[in-house]
């Protein structure tokens, strides 16, 4: 369902929003702003979205297992609601948008729920007599007035100031009518007492058959068994990577994976990875196993990784999700294949881990970014048992998402990310970048990528590198195939970037030797990517992308590439 603004003088209909399963809304009093409640996954939320259908954005978000229903403008900075606890009971609660918090509860009559505003107040039922009756209360939900007084139920109604009159529907013995009388001033209304079983006659008919059940207690097994394969196709300039993957999670989200498999045609070998995560009371435990390949253009060789990660991240502080600290240890065997010079070896290394990380994010629901930071800071201890050396190994990276003064939906990023191994001389086991994402790899975090030079271009001791990044949007579509084809597309959008890499280390030249390059010297690239927005099997979203980059120093292999790629950023 979506939201549409009806002209009483053209009869023409104007839509607001598309795939938010928007319902129930209210125009605020300056007639600029609607509030609506919008469901996802089972899950009910409060929105806003100006009146000519720009900047819709969330505003609410209730605590696990609570609904909210009938939110209603109090005044332009106000929200009356009402919300359904864990119990089952409903509360009235007022959200102030200037705050952002919530800064009244009603909580002295059971089951209020359906508030209207009128000009003396909020109207809203109550089941506090036993039957569901109409009631009025002041703004600061301070003082209340009974309004009617029904023995069978008042489903809904407001109240007419002027005339002085209420308007409500009323459940009788002909089903529910529409009535309007005189305002009234009952003190209190006659407790209904539930009818007791010797009042109706005993029945003839023949017992109901007992239906035996049984108690079972929740187990996440059942749900984690893959319910479909998704295959595709990474297209690169001098070869293709086609791959197919799984995942699954279930329903209250403590455990979930991601199966992958692909084939890389230019090194004529396969890999695969497994990842899995679970969320505890501690925090979450991650464990990923992975066999990769990275490929070298330059040298037209590639290296396996097999690789075996375990950590345990927590949030620093209660109450807060922006600080989490995690440790991990990583198993690594990385194999060099056998070259005129050489034969085939085999590294093996641990590696315990240390990560601080910072986030500080917030997206609307018509976004194509997030607004806000995020940064981290992490160390790794490389114990490399075949070379018999030892070295400390320091990260960092740092994002920011700019709206200000911008189109709206427009974004300007930044993206930073740096390595450093002052004790590592092995360049071959050094970082390396790649010119695509695959992003089906729990190992490929690991990567650095810059677009427009080739896999495995940039190797290096220390390596740093930005991008500046402008996204706008193009399409938005929101629609699918009329049968049950569990495919929805989304929207269709685009981004300008600009890549920066300076290292410490080599890169391949166009004669396929090795050239020595510090800090001092940039290599940089610039292009445009497209990426549509999708959600297939019904609940899992999947970004398609297509890219096409410059890499602009001609001596380290830059050039025009294109490729495309498949981003799942909430699948795992």
């Amino acid at each position: 369902s979506d939201l549409f603004i009806w002209d009483l003088e053209t009869g023409i209909a104007r839509r607001l929003t598309r795939g938010l399963r928007a319902r129930e809304p209210s125009v605020s009093p300056d007639s600029k702003k609607i509030v609506y409640v919008s469901t996802d996954r089972g899950e009910t939320f409060l929105n806003l979205i100006n009146t000519d259908g720009t900047l819709a954005r969330r505003i609410y978000t209730p605590p696990a297992f609570a609904r909210v229903s009938h939110p209603d403008f109090i005044s332009n900075t106000e929200i009356v609601f009402a919300q359904k606890d864990e119990h089952g009971d409903d509360h009235l609660q007022i959200l102030d948008l200037s705050k952002g918090q919530i800064t009244r509860t009603y909580n002295a009559l059971k089951n209020s729920k359906l508030p209207t505003v009128t000009k003396r107040g909020i109207v809203f039922t109550s089941t506090n007599s036993g039957v569901e009756n109409l009631y009025l209360t002041s703004f600061d939900l301070k003082k209340t007035q009974i309004l009617t007084n029904s023995l069978t139920r008042i489903q809904n109604g407001t109240l007419d100031p002027d005339e002085n009159k209420i308007l409500y529907s009323e459940m009788t013995a002909d089903g529910a009518l529409l009535k309007m009388t005189p305002l009234q001033d009952f003190k209190t209304l006659p407790q209904i007492q539930q009818a007791l079983a010797q009042d109706f006659p005993k029945s003839n008919n023949a017992s109901a058959k007992e239906i035996a059940s049984t108690e079972k207690n929740y187990h996440s097994l059942g749900y984690l068994f893959p319910q479909y394969i998704f295959p595709w196709v990474t297209l690169l300039p001098n070869g293709v990577v086609p791959s197919l993957y799984t995942t699954a999670n279930d329903p209250l989200g403590f455990h979930s994976y991601l199966l992958s498999g692909y084939f890389d045609s230019r090194a004529k070998k396969g890999g695969g990875s497994f990842a899995y995560s679970w969320n505890n009371s501690l925090g979450q435990t991650s464990l990923s196993a992975a066999s990769s390949l990275l490929y070298f253009t330059g040298l037209d060789m590639s290296t396996t990784n097999r690789s075996l990660k375990i950590s345990h991240g927590f949030y620093l502080f209660p109450h807060s999700e922006r600080w989490q600290f995690s440790g991990g240890y990583l198993y690594r065997e990385e194999t060099l294949p056998a070259t005129s010079a050489s034969s085939q070896r085999t590294y093996f290394s641990n590696s315990p881990s240390l990560a601080l990380n910072y986030s500080y994010l917030s997206k609307n629901l018509l976004d194509l970014v997030p607004s806000g930071e995020l940064a981290s800071l992490g160390y790794k201890r490389v114990l490399n048992k075949t070379l018999k050396e030892n070295y400390n190994q320091y990260s960092g990276s740092f994002q920011y998402y700019h709206k200000k003064w911008l189109p709206d939906r427009h974004a300007l990023s930044l993206k930073l990310r740096g390595l450093h191994s002052p004790q590592n001389r092995s360049l071959l086991l050094s970082t390396v970048t790649t010119q695509a994402e695959y992003s089906l790899d729990p190992s490929a975090s690991e990567s650095f990528m810059i677009r427009g030079y080739p896999d495995g271009e940039f190797l290096g001791y220390g390596i740093a590198l930005g991008s500046l990044v402008y996204t706008f949007p193009l399409m938005d579509i929101y629609n699918g195939p009329n049968d049950p084809t569990p495919f929805f597309t989304k929207k269709l959008y685009a981004d300008v970037f600009v890549d920066a890499v300076t290292l410490r280390g080599g890169y391949f030249g166009k004669d396929n030797l090795l050239y020595r390059t510090d800090f001092h010297q940039f290599h940089m690239s610039a292009g445009i990517e497209l990426m549509l927005d999708t959600t297939i099997f019904y609940g899992s979203p999947v970004t398609f992308k297509a890219v096409l980059a410059q890499g602009f120093n001609k001596k380290a292999q830059g050039g025009t590439s294109f490729y495309t790629a498949l981003g799942a950023p909430q699948l795992f």
